[in-house]
């Protein structure tokens, strides 16, 4: 028999004859071994850790005291030596380790987990960003920025920065899904969006507790760039509820406000517009425009602030009629759009302006005559 076959059988027993109390106990020094033998090329080898892990989740699901090993996995996690199939497993395992340890331990496994998170598969950057979001507020925050450095250094990977700054820009847009409307999709999200927050934020509390969690680590915490957590303050800004919203709006005034960064304004525009026109986006990556109110705070406080967003052609000229013909349209975005126009006609470039002028003047006159038309429809009626 394979040495590792035998060993294995002999755990197994183990933890089948161990009670409850010392279950604990067991897991700590065998788990992770455990786990290790996923590595072997001998397919009854891996069909037995298959065995005992099922073992394990039977034993441990009703027994929510019972910790499990988080050091351990997640220096195996994090190893370079694990696979992909490991890593398919030790993540659901460090998971549930992370859930029932203490919160000192969970805070000080938050820098490990995301060192490094834009290597792993989607589906893992999700269940880890749950876990560090769980303790976000929590973490003690050095106040110079070589200590900041030093203990967060995910913060200065470009790539571990995206993932983990866009799924937070994703939760604070989330809204909580009403029953009678299943098929919903918050404005600013898209389908799969969405679901990534949902699958383990089902209630309005729980959300709402990790978007404040959230807040105050990027606003107060100052780890990331003003640039990098404007768009996330600016969102919370326009949340429904007043919390989040008034977080959000302290935020904004402890940042610079950096309108002349093409990724701040590049991010805007597309939280005002979407992108479900573009065909060559899958439908459940299609993102939904912000709601009407946000984006008249987005034209009034942010855009007519912008050169940049001046120059933004061609959103800048799609804004503009989407708030002047849109579905949506009032007399509000109406207004806010009158407003971006000015501040277009006074900052745009000539060649800018070559291209929008006549475009912009077309949809002026169509505007003026429709509300006339309006004016003489009203006065007629009221002649009758």
């Amino acid at each position: 028999m394979d040495p590792d076959l035998e060993l294995l059988e002999r755990v197994l027993m183990r933890l089948a004859i161990a009670e409850n109390d010392q279950l604990e106990k067991q897991l700590n020094s065998l788990l992770v071994p455990v786990l290790s033998k996923l590595l072997s090329g001998n397919e009854q080898v891996r069909a037995k850790v298959l065995e005992i892990l099922g073992h394990i989740n039977k034993r441990v699901k009703p027994l929510p005291q019972v910790q499990l090993p988080l050091k351990g996995l997640l220096e195996q996690y994090t190893s370079p030596d694990s696979t992909a199939f490991l890593l398919n497993f030790s993540v659901i395992y460090l998971d549930m380790a992370f859930g029932r340890a203490s919160v000192e331990d969970r805070v000080d496994a938050v820098p490990s987990l995301l060192n490094g998170i834009s290597s792993k598969p989607s589906n893992q950057q999700d269940t880890i960003m749950h876990m560090v979001t769980s303790v976000i507020e929590k973490i003690p925050v050095p106040n110079k920025d070589e200590d900041k450095e030093l203990k967060f250094p995910f913060a200065k990977n470009p790539a571990d920065s995206i993932v983990i700054l866009d799924f937070w820009l994703v939760l604070l847009l989330a809204t909580p899904q009403d029953p009678k409307e299943p098929e919903y999709v918050p404005p600013g999200m898209s389908i799969k969006s969405y679901k990534r927050i949902l699958q383990r934020l089902p209630n309005a509390d729980l959300l709402r507790a990790r978007k404040l969690g959230v807040l105050e680590f990027l606003a107060k915490g100052r780890v990331f760039s003003d640039a990098q957590i404007l768009p996330h303050l600016i969102v919370a800004s326009c949340d429904n509820h007043h919390l989040v919203q008034r977080q959000g709006e302290d935020g904004i005034k402890r940042v610079r406000l950096l309108l002349e960064d093409k990724q701040v304004i590049q991010t805007l525009f597309l939280l005002f517009q979407g992108n479900s026109a573009d065909t060559t986006i899958a439908k459940e990556d299609k993102k939904q425009p912000v709601n009407p109110q946000f984006k008249i705070k987005l034209l009034l406080n942010y855009f007519t602030r912008s050169v940049i967003a001046a120059n933004y052609f061609p959103n800048s000229l799609q804004v503009i009629f989407d708030c002047v013909y849109g579905q949506d349209s009032t007399l509000k975005s109406k207004q806010a759009a009158m407003s971006f126009v000015h501040w277009v006609f006074r900052q745009a470039s000539d060649d800018q302006l070559k291209m929008m002028a006549p475009i912009i003047l077309s949809g002026l006159l169509k505007l003026l005559n429709q509300l006339r038309e309006q004016k003489d429809t009203s006065t007629g009626i009221d002649s009758l």
